[in-house]
């Protein structure tokens, strides 16, 4: 079972999330939505409502919608366990959310009232919004590319803000590398043949001299 789909345990406390933080959250998914409506050709829109309906269930984003890890939050079962791959659940969730602006109007008046901090769409799904850190997505980036962005002034900045989100760049393998790297480890253990003292040279036995022959 993957990490994102452990239920948690019921003596975990929760922390439910404030209203300021699902609002803000809202509003990041919101922008999420239209920029999915804009740069995607022809299907966009399509995608878009994918998204807005069912971002909490989502498997790549181990049931955490981009607001919703901006924010540090999580929309999860009364007992813990995440919406991931629950997509009847957050239809229903989220299903109320489709006629805006008036379903929206209804939605925030409907947090602000109740004492749970609930929503429409949370008491459909029996669900609830708590503060959760984002479950950690690692994208393998082109050798090439996460060069070219280490060279920008942007690098450090977008890698703290998409870590904020739980998002890692990681460099594919490379297996090149790999072995330059052992070849080097092994030659920092074995000393090189230059400098091997030389082997001492074997004694020579001196010649014995001949016996002088008698004279007669």
């Amino acid at each position: 079972m993957d990490a994102s789909e452990q239920p948690i345990l019921p003596d975990t406390v929760f922390l439910p999330a404030s209203d300021s933080q699902r609002m803000g959250a809202f509003v990041v998914d919101l922008i999420v939505t239209l920029m999915l409506a804009v740069l995607l050709p022809l299907v966009g829109r399509i995608v878009a409502a994918i998204y807005l309906i069912e971002r909490d269930a989502l498997p790549f984003l181990h049931g955490q919608s981009v607001g919703k890890r901006v924010f540090h939050l999580q929309a999860v079962h009364l007992d813990g366990a995440p919406l991931t791959h629950e997509y009847l659940n957050a239809l229903r969730r989220n299903g109320t959310l489709i006629l805006p602006p008036v379903s929206w109007i209804v939605e925030i008046v409907a947090i602000l009232i109740s004492p749970a901090q609930k929503r429409l769409g949370d008491r459909l799904a029996h669900t609830r919004v708590i503060e959760a850190d984002p479950v950690p997505i690692y994208i393998p980036l082109p050798i090439r590319m996460n060069e070219r962005l280490a060279k920008t002034r942007i690098y450090p900045w977008l890698i703290s803000a998409l870590g904020h989100i739980g998002v890692y760049f990681i460099e594919p393998y490379r297996p090149n590398t790999y072995l330059e790297e052992k070849t080097a480890e092994v030659t920092e253990v074995t000393p090189a043949a230059e400098n091997l003292p030389a082997d001492p040279a074997p004694a020579v036995a001196p010649e014995q001299p001949a016996p002088a022959e008698p004279q007669g």
